[in-house]
C-alpha cells in the first residue's frame, strides 16, 4: 500500500505539498526548469539585442553629428525659419586694390515682396572713425541673390569694413585684422 501511494504521489504533486503549492519531480521539474530559463534566455538575447541596437544607433547619431555638413542641416531642420526673410554677406572677404578698398556683398530676399534695398558702406578706421561710405540701391528678385561690387576709395588708414542694410535689422563686419592705408601697406 505504501508503493501505491508513492505513485499516486508522483503523478499528482500538490498531494504532497501540504500548503496546496504543486512541487514539480522528476522529468515534469526538468522540462519546467528548461522551458523557464530557455525563455528568459531568449527575453535577455532580444533585451541584449534592443540595447547594442540602440547603442550603434546612439554612436552613429554622435559621429554624423560631428560633420558640419550634417550638424547644419539638422539644425537647420528644428530651426524655425521665417517664411519671409533677407540674407546680406560677403560674396567673397573685400580687399584693397591700390588706394581703393573691393568690397562684394550679395543680398538675397525670400518672400519679402520689397523690390528696393538700399546698402550702405562704410570704411572705418582703427578708432572707428568713417574715412569713405557709400549707398547702394538694389532691386533683387524673390530668392535669386543679388551681387553687387563696391569700390571706395579712401586716404586714410582702414581697419574695418561696415555693410549696412538700411531700414532692416541686418549688417556686416569686416576687419582687416591690422590697419592698412589704402594705398596697400
Amino acid at each position: 500500500m505504501t508503493e501505491r501511494r508513492t505513485e499516486a504521489a508522483s503523478e499528482d504533486p500538490e498531494q504532497d505539498d501540504p500548503g496546496g503549492e504543486a512541487r514539480p519531480t522528476g522529468a515534469r521539474h526538468k522540462a519546467r526548469r528548461e522551458r523557464a530559463f530557455g525563455a528568459g534566455a531568449r527575453v535577455g538575447a532580444r533585451v541584449s539585442a534592443g540595447v547594442a541596437g540602440l547603442a550603434v544607433l546612439l554612436a552613429a547619431g554622435v559621429l554624423l553629428w560631428t560633420l558640419q555638413p550634417v550638424r547644419t542641416v539638422m539644425l537647420q531642420s528644428f530651426t524655425r525659419i521665417p517664411q519671409s526673410f533677407t540674407e546680406l554677406y560677403f560674396t567673397t572677404s573685400p580687399v584693397f586694390d591700390g588706394d581703393t578698398v573691393i568690397v562684394p556683398v550679395s543680398l538675397n530676399a525670400h518672400g519679402t515682396g520689397v523690390r528696393t534695398y538700399r546698402l550702405r558702406v562704410t570704411l572705418d578706421s582703427d578708432g572707428g572713425k568713417a574715412l569713405a561710405a557709400t549707398t547702394l540701391v538694389l532691386h533683387p528678385r524673390d530668392g535669386v541673390a543679388t551681387r553687387s561690387v563696391t569700390r571706395l576709395r579712401s586716404a586714410g588708414s582702414v581697419a574695418d569694413v561696415r555693410v549696412a542694410l538700411l531700414g532692416h535689422p541686418q549688417r556686416l563686419r569686416y576687419s582687416f585684422g591690422t590697419t592698412r592705408t589704402a594705398a596697400g601697406s
